[in-house]
């Protein structure tokens, strides 16, 4: 399978206000507008060869990422299974404004609380004739972005929270909304939190599930997610230390290379010093012309020796600087894969409304907004990762990234907020939480 190229370099840009500038992704359409005719009206066209299929999505597509694939197994099965989950944990948000104007965006299960009794939230529990409530149920928070949601709060009765919304062959609108239909679903029932002058644009949903399976399912997942993020950041942390031990290890061979090539030239010096003492001693005398003779040899045998050493020296040098530069390559080699895979960004979200798509790029930039205890930051990045209208709310993966939003107490992961793209192309990520020693 073709893999679209990646860029890894951006234009300069200034990032506090290129942000300012950028353009909210969450996906606005009319009742009954297909997500088709919305791919269509698309301004960022350019993207969409790029979104790819979470249903072909393989451990090859990883791989791609990667300069020297065989140098980095476990990292890469890291990534493709941290992906895996990633995909499944990945939500469509859809609801009906008062005007029935369909909005729509994606989401990511952050928390999942399995309750027993209590009272369930739920609409139909919370209806007087039903009786009685249920006594299992499960709450769960899913993370999004301010602006997908800010409209929500009045319209609750007509939203939904999709899960496993991977695929659909269907070209017919109708059949399209049988498919959705058809599908697991959450039930949203109250903005659990969420960043009101749109500064930061982070927020949080809370859903609720009276399908125990489901809830344990997505439990046992997120917790894997959790395990792997965990894995990919310690291999990760392992192989920049291997990469710059051996950097460090190839500038000390190459000074000792340095070193050593000098002591070649000397012996060559040397040399070249001997072959006309034996040359001076040559024309010494008429008269003692045997001794003068044999004094010639010996010169001559002198200056062959000179020469020999002479040549043996260069070799020698030759040799220091052709080690040195192999060292120079290995160490340049294993700083280029270094900052190459740093700075890997995926994207996992439902653009246009349009069944779960996966896309790849890098990060550029990380905006520290505040430091925070427990050696916390909260931050945001930029990236090349592409985009398109109804990405916003989409988890962000940003290889190097500790386990983060998780457990915190504020505890809110990168989620994709909104692109620019006047003179260069860069996407922005809502605030999220992280360690203080990530990248």
């Amino acid at each position: 399978m073709a893999h679209c190229q990646v860029v890894f370099r951006l234009m300069d840009y200034d990032f506090d206000k290129a942000f300012e500038k950028a353009k909210t992704e969450e996906e606005i359409k009319a009742h009954d507008e297909h997500w088709r005719q919305s791919v269509e009206k698309c301004k960022k066209t350019d993207n969409h060869s790029s979104l790819e299929s979470v249903k072909t999505f393989d451990r090859s597509r990883v791989e791609a990422c990667f300069k020297h694939p065989e140098h980095n197994r476990e990292l890469i099965s890291g990534i493709f299974s941290l992906l895996q989950r990633m995909i499944s944990l990945t939500v469509y948000i859809e609801y009906l404004s008062r005007d029935f104007t369909k909005c729509c965006g994606t989401g990511f299960i952050q928390r999942i609380w399995i309750e027993q009794g209590g009272e369930c939230p739920c609409r139909t529990c919370q209806k007087e004739e039903t009786t009685p409530p249920e006594n299992s149920w499960a709450k769960i928070t899913v993370t999004t972005v301010h602006h997908v949601v800010e409209n929500l709060e009045s319209e609750m009765k007509l939203s939904d929270v999709v899960l496993d919304y991977d695929e659909d062959d269907s070209r017919d609108d109708l059949e399209s909304y049988k498919t959705l239909a058809a599908l697991k679903k959450l039930e949203l029932f109250r903005v659990q939190d969420s960043d009101k002058d749109g500064t930061f644009d982070w927020c949080s949903v809370e859903c609720v599930t009276h399908d125990m399976n489901l809830a344990r399912r997505l439990k046992r997942v997120l917790e894997e997610y959790e395990t792997f993020q965990e894995q990919v950041f310690q291999e990760y942390t392992k192989k920049r230390q291997t990469f710059a031990e051996k950097s460090s290890e190839g500038t000390e061979k190459s000074q000792e290379g340095t070193e050593k090539s000098p002591e070649g030239t000397e012996k060559s010096q040397k040399g070249t010093e001997k072959s006309p003492e034996g040359t001076e001693k040559s024309p010494e005398g008429t008269e003692k012309n045997l001794e003068g003779t044999e004094q010639s040899q010996e010169g001559t045998e002198k200056n062959l020796e000179g020469t020999e050493q002479n040549q043996e020296g260069t070799e020698k040098s030759q040799g220091v600087t052709e080690k040195t530069q192999g060292v120079t390559e290995k160490s340049l080699e294993g700083t280029e894969q270094s900052l190459k895979d740093v700075k890997l960004a995926v994207v996992v979200g439902h653009p246009h409304g349009m069944p779960k798509k996966i896309s790849f790029g890098v990060w550029d930039k990380k905006r520290t907004l505040k430091e925070v205890r427990d050696r916390q930051e909260w931050c945001r990045y930029s990236y090349t990762t592409p985009t398109c209208p109804g990405s916003s709310g989409s988890p962000v993966f940003i290889l190097g990234q500790p386990l983060c939003g998780f457990g915190y107490w504020f505890g809110h992961p990168h989620n994709h907020s909104r692109g620019y793209d006047e003179g260069v192309l860069v996407n922005f990520s809502s605030i999220g939480t992280n360690h203080a020693d990530s990248p």
